[in-house]
């Protein structure tokens, strides 16, 4: 069966921040177009389609997946800022630093979340252990804590990267793009949580280190923590998007999020 990861669930609603005109969204069903892949196991041996595109899109075919090749970091992001201001649902794309490679992973694609194609991702990270993956988020841009990630993006979060957390060697990033800026959320193992590791390590429960600290970091008071530290941009006097960059950092428990605008270049540390 495969697993499903929900990345996205925004605090924003469906909007259109700017109108621009031969801006493409969608992926088109037909002209697919066959490319050698053998460097990456995981696309060669992917249930989708692959279809080659020069740009980022928006893919609502399931049976497909968009593969944008010699698109480095920074180029990419700018087109899914673009992608945040004129999609009406959300994306999800992980970019492989080694490569300059862009893959899109989401599918079930809403106005409010996306869910992330876990099983590919997993895949992928045998072979390449430094990946940026991203989601958009849409929305009216009336107010910046619309686009602040939902708890549900730090659940997935912990989902993913728990094996890692103890392994240097792994570098995964989780980025939201959004029409003004990117924010990356990350996770910095307290001690407190070490300890936690280390015991379940002891009890034979090392297999199951994500699922437990999911479940650890879903209580109530985790939740109530995080929420807490975003309402705290609520009491900003300015909460025009603009002002975005003065809710940085947030910090609640094990979670820390920055923010950054996408003309600033983000360099990511290969650890291959």
């Amino acid at each position: 069966m495969r697993r499903m990861l929900i990345v996205g669930c925004s605090l924003a609603l469906t909007f259109i921040y700017a109108l621009l005109e031969d801006v493409p969204v969608y992926a088109e069903s037909g002209d697919l177009i066959s490319h050698n892949f053998n460097q990456v196991p995981a696309l060669t041996a992917d249930s989708r389609i692959l279809k080659i595109s020069e740009n980022l899109r928006v893919n609502a075919d399931r049976n497909q997946r968009i593969v944008v090749p010699n698109k480095c970091e920074d180029a990419g992001e700018m087109e899914l800022k673009l992608l945040a201001a004129t999609s009406s649902v959300e994306e999800s794309y992980v970019f492989v630093p080694s490569l300059c490679l862009w893959i899109e992973t989401g599918f079930a694609e809403t106005d409010r979340k996306v869910r992330l194609d876990k099983r590919f991702v997993d895949e992928l990270l045998k072979d390449y252990h430094t990946l940026v993956v991203y989601h958009i988020h849409v929305g009216e841009g009336r107010d910046f804590v619309e686009y602040l990630p939902a708890y549900s993006d730090m659940i997935g979060l912990i989902l993913l990267n728990a094996e890692f957390f103890m392994n240097p060697e792994f570098n995964v990033i989780h980025r939201a793009m959004t029409s003004v800026g990117a924010i990356d959320y990350s996770f910095i193992l307290s001690e407190e949580t070490k300890k936690l590791i280390g015991k379940l390590n002891e009890s034979g429960l090392g297999d199951f280190i994500a699922q437990n600290l999911a479940y650890e970091f879903n209580r109530d008071y985790h939740k109530q923590r995080y929420y807490a530290a975003v309402r705290d941009c609520i009491r900003l006097p300015d909460r025009s998007p603009e002002s975005l960059v003065d809710c940085f950092p947030i910090r609640a428990d094990d979670f820390v999020l920055e923010y950054r605008t996408v003309s600033d270049y983000a360099l990511t540390v290969l650890r291959e």
